[in-house]
């Protein structure tokens, strides 16, 4: 594996800030993962301690879905980036 590393070291050179922008994208999109079910622990507490207003849960909502879209455009960004480079790489 690390042959292979080797043998195209001299295209990671060359695209190295497309590489490091999809890496970057893929350990932000890892960490906002992990948001969406604290949310919902949240809801599911105020749920039992009877303290969720509707104008809460509306935020909630909200919140909750402007996160999962967009954790889904940078899955596709760091997606389409680095596989992206890896057909080009294929095509020379």
């Amino acid at each position: 594996m690390i042959s292979v590393f080797k043998k195209l070291s001299w295209y990671f050179k060359e695209q190295w800030v497309r590489y490091t922008l999809a890496i970057s994208a893929l350990i932000v999109v890892n960490v906002l993962v992990v948001i969406p079910p604290t949310i919902l622990g949240e809801v599911i507490d105020s749920i039992q301690r009877n303290q969720l207003t509707s104008e809460r849960f509306t935020q909630l909502v909200a919140f909750f879905i402007a996160l999962i879209i967009t954790s889904y455009l940078i899955s596709f960004f760091w997606d389409y980036t680095l596989f992206g480079r890896a057909i080009l790489l294929e095509k020379r």
